[in-house]
């Protein structure tokens, strides 16, 4: 077993947001929490570079010209898996396209370290299909590993600024491998990271706080693990998105259990209580747990939700809270829309950053969103119906009614008998305000079409057209 004190930690951050949420947690206060941080509820903090931060949409092919400390390379094709498909090949075009991306907005980059390549897995088949098979795995040779985190660090050391060990490790769909495996990548991560860019900041691996089961089951077992290997890490990362219809008293109450079974773990490791604690992923309405349904919010609801959650996250300790997610087109994954178009949500993010700039103190007394309470709003179930005619020249006209937000767009497949599977046609369909929309096809064969929204959580039902006679 590794002691805590054979691992050096050179930025051990004064911001004790960890700490002080979890003396709220437990009833008790932490020596280690300076007054000068803490108001009455044990919990405010001052708020630093990283507080207002945000995910973005890999739609946008320019500079965001929103505000954020921090913006979070994830889902742009720039994994391990993507970076390092085959042994000994290596692509970093589209990481170090994002990482100036990012830079030229003005913001500093999160990037989340995994997912484990096929050829790598120690199980190939461990994985949602829709990431790639062997994604969930742990490496089969460590070795692999610490090769990618050395030449992720050597490329772009100075311009990574900080890294999230894994996403969402309580998931299976993420993670598959031990507790065990996974404490040693961060212990083998943060060995490469000081060795080669000591500034830069290392996050554990983010857990899901909505499943408060799964998310204290896994975090029970890993802190152990990583506590063994020395706490290699230098903050800890949470998403927070509530169940799809509940509201910011909801996060409240899901933050503080986290908080709470953390103090349990740590009551022996008092400098892991000085580490920041990091929200990369926040939004409501997100279909789930299990079958409770997503749900849509006005931009009124959108723009009161943006606020509570930033004030809540100053009042629980939270030191930088990413948004999820700026888009280019509304998208029915979450249930407030932040995209150009919304002028109520950009004017609330606007707010939000001056109100919350660096250095910013709370007020003493300052409250949390009451997390006994539920949104009054019912719950969105998503749907999409289509019908079709045949048009002269072998036209084929679609009609559909959809209630899904305005503007987003929808891809059409189609499947003919020449086909294998259904494949995606064109052009796609925008969404108009009253929720309708219209599409024209040109074939004389018989076909099936089935319409989704672009992230394919919500899909019509399918058409089946006859051939022309």
């Amino acid at each position: 077993m590794v002691g805590m004190s054979s691992l050096h930690f050179t930025r051990i951050r004064p911001v004790i947001a960890l700490a002080a949420c979890l003396s709220i947690a437990t009833g008790t206060w932490m020596a280690t929490a300076p007054a000068a941080q803490a108001a009455v509820n044990g919990a405010c903090i001052t708020t630093s570079d990283s507080f207002l931060s945000a995910n973005v949409a890999p739609e946008f092919d320019w500079p965001v010209g929103i505000p954020s400390g921090y913006r979070r390379i994830w889902d742009m094709r720039a994994t391990w898996q993507d970076v390092n498909p085959a042994p000994g090949t290596w692509n970093w075009s589209t990481l170090a396209y994002r990482i100036s991306q990012i830079r030229a907005s003005g913001s500093r980059v999160l990037y989340v370290m995994g997912m484990t390549p096929a050829w790598a897995a120690a199980d190939p088949s461990a994985g949602d299909p829709r990431w790639g098979l062997g994604t969930s795995s742990a490496p089969a040779n460590m070795d692999t590993w610490r090769e990618y985190v050395d030449r992720l660090v050597s490329e772009f050391g100075g311009s990574i600024d900080a890294y999230e060990l894994w996403n969402e490790a309580n998931l299976k769909t993420f993670w598959t491998g031990s507790v065990t495996d996974l404490a040693h990548m961060t212990r083998i991560a943060y060995e490469v990271i000081q060795a080669k860019d000591p500034s830069a900041l290392l996050l554990a691996p983010s857990i899901t706080t909505r499943l408060t089961s799964s998310g204290e089951n896994f975090t029970r077992a890993f802190v152990p693990a990583l506590l063994a290997e020395g706490l290699p890490v230098e903050g800890w990362s949470i998403h927070s998105y509530p169940d799809g219809d509940a509201d910011p008293g909801e996060r409240v109450r899901d933050v503080r259990y986290f908080q709470a079974v953390m103090a349990d773990l740590l009551a022996t490791a008092p400098e892991a209580l000085n580490l920041p604690l990091w929200d990369t992923e926040v939004n409501y309405g997100v279909k789930g747990p299990a079958n409770i349904p997503g749900r849509a919010f006005t931009p009124e609801e959108g723009a009161r939700l943006m606020a509570s959650t930033f004030a809540d996250s100053q009042a629980l300790g939270i030191d930088a809270t990413f948004w999820y997610l700026y888009t280019v087109h509304p998208n029915d994954i979450v249930g407030v829309q932040f995209t150009p178009d919304t002028p109520l949500t950009q004017a609330a993010w606007f707010a939000a950053a001056a109100a919350y700039a660096p250095g910013t103190r709370c007020i003493a007394g300052s409250q949390t969103s009451d997390p006994g309470t539920k949104a009054d709003a019912a719950p969105v179930a998503y749907s999409i119906a289509v019908t079709a005619r045949r048009a002269p020249g072998n036209a084929i006209v679609v009609t559909g009614k959809t209630n899904l937000p305005e503007g987003l767009v929808l891809q059409p497949y189609v499947k003919t008998q020449v086909d294998r599977a259904f494949r995606t046609v064109g052009p796609k369909v925008v969404v108009a305000a009253d929720g309708s929309f219209t599409w024209q096809a040109r074939t004389g064969r018989a076909a099936k079409f089935i319409f989704t929204s672009e992230a394919g959580t919500t899909k019509s039902n399918v058409l089946s057209v006859a051939a022309r006679r």
